[in-house]
């Protein structure tokens, strides 16, 4: 793999130059310089109407950048926390999105003291609330956010066995508590390149947004 066709959010070195080459493209070097030397007060990553006082198209600004990081590179860093119950699948099917049968299933080995069948643990999954998770793979661009903001993914596993665990403790008296989810598990982030064709033209442009106010800030 090429090292200049990955993008690192948090290594600004992979994507500070390309971006700006990206922009000049856009406004214009003197508009860029002209930002550069007196930046904005205020900048928005959802909405490019900051830069509207020095140019007329700043409305497709961050949609022509997102359609700019998608032609500039390969590949985009992402990280995957999770608390495996056993991580050789991971090894074995790889990153997979959300299925209901083989959370089930995990979580019938993880929970096998309880007693409680495959098919109880498949249907307290089967909520509306869970099945609109149901083909999603949750990355963050920054692995510092779970050491910050997501850290449960590497203490319990993540939002559904927590529910799961509030859902059998009456069952269980009590013993299956989400303390017990300390207990099991390997905390694990997982590094991923990602092919930039996974990836949205909505999100790359939400990417764009972000470096952009990074660049001029």
């Amino acid at each position: 793999m090429d090292p200049h066709k990955l993008l690192i959010w948090d290594t600004p070195e992979t994507w500070e130059k390309p971006i700006y080459s990206i922009i000049v493209g856009i406004i214009g070097q003197k508009t860029v310089i002209s930002i550069l030397r007196e930046p904005p007060e205020e900048l928005y990553v959802d909405d490019p109407s900051w830069l509207d006082p020095y140019c007329t198209l700043s409305s497709d600004a961050y949609m022509v950048t997102g359609n700019g990081i998608r032609e500039n590179y390969q590949y985009i860093r992402a990280y995957h926390a999770c608390k495996p119950f056993k991580i050789e699948r991971y090894f074995s099917r790889g990153l997979l999105p959300l299925s209901i049968e083989e959370f089930a299933e995990d979580s019938a080995e993880r929970f096998s003291a309880s007693g409680i069948s495959y098919d109880r643990i498949k249907a307290i999954f089967s909520d509306p609330k869970v099945r609109s998770e149901v083909g999603r793979l949750w990355l963050n661009l920054s692995d510092r956010a779970f050491s910050k903001k997501a850290g449960h993914y590497l203490i319990y596993g993540g939002e559904l066995l927590l529910s799961f665990c509030r859902e059998i403790a009456g069952e269980s008296g009590g013993l299956w508590s989400i303390d017990y989810l300390k207990k099991v598990g390997i905390p694990t982030v997982f590094v991923c390149n990602v092919p930039v064709e996974h990836f949205s033209d909505d999100t790359l442009k939400n990417l764009a947004g972000d470096l952009l106010c990074r660049l001029f800030n």
